[in-house]
């Protein structure tokens, strides 16, 4: 036996699909108020590719920014002194990811930087922001 749904049953089933879609789209992008930066610097010697996320909090958000920009001018600094590559571009890609969880903020910072032979050069930094206490506990 085959159920069949009025006009009204299957406006009201349409409906409640749309509001559970809707609410779970707006549970998992509940944080659109969160900033993203994604700077792209490109000419003849180098590509800088940079992409990170305000927390909001302007003592991480500073540090933040202090790192890409240092990253930024440390990298220029030894294309600069190093000259043209002739086999290829020199690169550098910073990525800062961050994760809350209850009342801390992790910051996970790594850049890759390729300034010239075989391998690109990887640093990592990590830091976590106590939002209770307004401080960095590592």
């Amino acid at each position: 036996m085959k159920l069949k749904l009025t006009k009204i049953g299957k406006l009201v089933f349409v409906l409640l699909l749309l509001i559970i879609i809707f609410g779970l789209l707006f549970i998992y992008y509940k944080k659109d108020d969160i900033k993203s930066i994604h700077k792209i610097e490109s000419n003849e010697f180098y590509d800088i590719k940079i992409d990170y996320e305000e927390t909001g909090i302007e003592k991480v958000d500073k540090s933040i920014v202090e790192y890409v920009d240092d990253k930024k001018k440390e990298f220029i600094d030894i294309v600069d002194i190093s000259g043209r590559v002739e086999t290829s571009k020199y690169n550098l890609i910073v990525n800062v990811q961050n994760k809350e969880y209850n009342n801390l903020i992790s910051v996970q910072a790594t850049s890759f930087a390729y300034t010239g032979g075989a391998h690109y050069t990887r640093e990592d930094k990590s830091f976590i922001y106590n939002t209770k206490i307004n401080n960095y506990i590592t």
